[in-house]
Parts: C-alpha cells; structure tokens; sequence
C-alpha cells in the first residue's frame, strides 16, 4: 500500500490570491531595524566619546606623581599653622568671599582661589583674591558656577601652604555655595 501524503498541489496554509510584497510586512522590517539600532547606538556613543573625552588621563602622569610630594608638603604646612578656612560665593552677584583662621598669623595679600569640577576640566576656574582685612579676601566670578561637584583649593601666591574642601552646586536655586577648607 502506498503511504497517503499530502496531494500534490495541496498545501495547509491558504494562500492569498493578492500577497502584499515583502516590504509591507512587520517581521522584515522588525528584522532589520534590531542591527540598525545597534548601528545608530554604536555611531551616537562614537560621536559622544570624541565630543567630550575623559580629560581625567595626563599625559604626564610621572611629574604629577612626583607632584604630590610637593603638595603633601604644603597640606602639612598648612596643619602646623593651624589653618582652616571658609568659602562662601554668592550664586546670584558671583562674588566671592574667603574667611581664613590660623594660630599663627598668616601674612598674605593675597590668595589664589582654584574651583576644580570634578568631572569636567572646561569649567575649572583660577582665580587671584584681594585681601580685605585680617583674613578675609573678596574677589567675583566671571561666569556662575555649573552643576556639580566641586573641589576648593585656596594657597597663597608663593604656593607655602594650600587647604581644601568640597562643594556641590545643584538645580535646587540657592543664593549661595559654602565650603568648609581644611588642610
């Protein structure tokens, strides 16, 4: 007996008498459009990563090592003075205000305010503050401050001693950014 199979000419599946061509279905294109989007992802996180680089990577890695021994030495300094300090810069005006206290007396006309973003080294901002009486010295901001985290480094202009502290500068409207500094 000969097995029963399907006739010829037969199929299971109905076929349509007007077929509708490739391009009007849903599963090529769902096909294709997962590559595409990881295509389109792949080229936006290219132009993203050449836009903004990591400018956390120096090229000169060796001096700023042997940096840090300076600077550990200007932080001890500042301790053996007894030095600490505040910072309070007014969001709206720009002005700048730091209030230094020591044991000993600190003879400086001046001081070097340096405002580092923590992630971004576009923002960073030097400044020269005006001594205004004993300990306190007054200058402004060009530009406000953007979002984020801060680091505040203050020093004379001989570089003898340097204190720090840290801020952060939210979307929150605050009329003005305190930090304390410490050596």
């Amino acid at each position: 007996m000969a097995a029963k199979g399907p006739k010829r000419g037969w199929s299971p599946v109905a076929e349509d008498p007007n077929p509708k061509p490739w391009y009007r279905h849903f599963w090529p294109w769902f096909l294709m459009g997962l590559p595409l989007a990881a295509v389109l992802a792949g080229v936006t996180t290219l132009f993203v990563a050449m836009d903004d680089p990591d400018s956390l990577v120096v090229g000169d890695y060796y001096k700023q090592g042997l940096a840090i021994n300076r600077t550990l030495a200007r932080e001890q300094a500042a301790r053996s003075l007894g030095l600490t300090g505040r910072i309070r810069i007014d969001v709206d005006s720009g002005a700048v205000t730091v209030s230094l206290s020591a044991n000993q007396a600190v003879a400086a006309n001046a001081v070097r305010l340096k405002l580092f973003h923590a992630t971004r080294d576009k923002h960073d901002v030097q400044m020269v503050l005006s001594s205004v009486d004993d300990g306190r010295y007054r200058g402004g901001l060009e530009q406000p401050l953007s979002l984020g985290a801060w680091i505040v480094n203050v020093e004379p202009e001989d570089e003898s001693w340097r204190i720090s502290g840290r801020t952060y500068v939210t979307t929150d409207r605050v009329s003005e950014v305190n930090a304390e500094l410490t050596p």
